[in-house]
């Protein structure tokens, strides 16, 4: 079997040739230009603009990257079997992505409203993804193209949840900000693992140091989940 994905604006495209084995996967590279990283993240930061008026520091502090940080496009060992169906492999590929969105390891585990997919063209169903006990659905919707025996189909996978969790966070930040020249930065305390609502901005803060005429202040982003990944954002409250 070889697994491409794309993603295409938010929505995440698979393409599933059956029969061959190994995987592949694209170039890493989200809309506007952004690398995406660990979890994904794909808003840096700007200096040049206000710190949304907090000034306290947050508690959690991040000096050295996080270890359990996983790399972009992580893999679950092992892959489907050569004879595995359709269902086996798109519940596979949900697992690796929904992994990819907490940006550090867990259990998981997949299934299917019905049981299977729905294998017919432009048909949706909705899948669900275990991550420690919490639980992502996702909308896989087969392409309009599709014609049953087809030996590569093509499928869409929309979050329909976003999923964050303290370390994923946390390491995914200090990436970022480490690549410019920071060497520690805070966040707030974030659960281990948490459920958040997609493209809007959560409770969580991080900041990292600026240096202003010899004086030191923190300029502050708002965490949130985008189905590319995580976003730290001037906070828009």
């Amino acid at each position: 079997m070889r697994i491409t994905r794309t993603l295409v604006g938010a929505v995440a495209v698979a393409v599933l040739a059956v029969g061959c084995g190994g995987s592949g996967s694209g170039d890493g590279t989200e809309p506007g230009g952004n690398t995406a990283s660990g979890s994904g993240g794909v808003d840096e930061g700007d200096d040049s603009q206000t710190d949304g008026g907090e000034s306290e520091e947050l508690p959690v502090k991040i000096d050295a990257p996080v270890e359990e940080l996983l790399e972009d496009r992580p893999k679950i060992n092992p892959e489907p079997p050569r004879d595995a169906s359709e269902t086996e492999r798109v519940v596979h590929d949900l697992r690796e992505k929904t992994l990819a969105m907490a940006g550090v390891e867990g259990r998981t585990a997949g299934s299917c409203a019905g049981g299977d997919v729905t294998m017919k063209a432009g048909a949706t169903t909705t899948c669900t993804v275990t991550y420690e006990g919490l639980k992502v659905p996702w909308e896989v919707t087969i392409s309009d193209r599709y014609e049953p025996g087809s030996f590569v189909f093509t499928y869409q996978a929309k979050p329909q949840m976003g999923l964050l969790t303290a370390k994923g966070v946390g390491g995914e930040f200090f990436k970022q900000q480490n690549r410019r020249g920071v060497d520690r930065v805070q966040c707030s305390e974030i659960p281990d693992a948490e459920l958040v609502e997609l493209n809007i901005q959560t409770e969580h803060r991080c900041q990292y140091p600026l240096d202003e005429d010899g004086e030191e202040r923190w300029s502050v982003r708002a965490v949130e989940v985008q189905p590319s990944g995580l976003s730290f954002g001037l906070p828009r409250d």
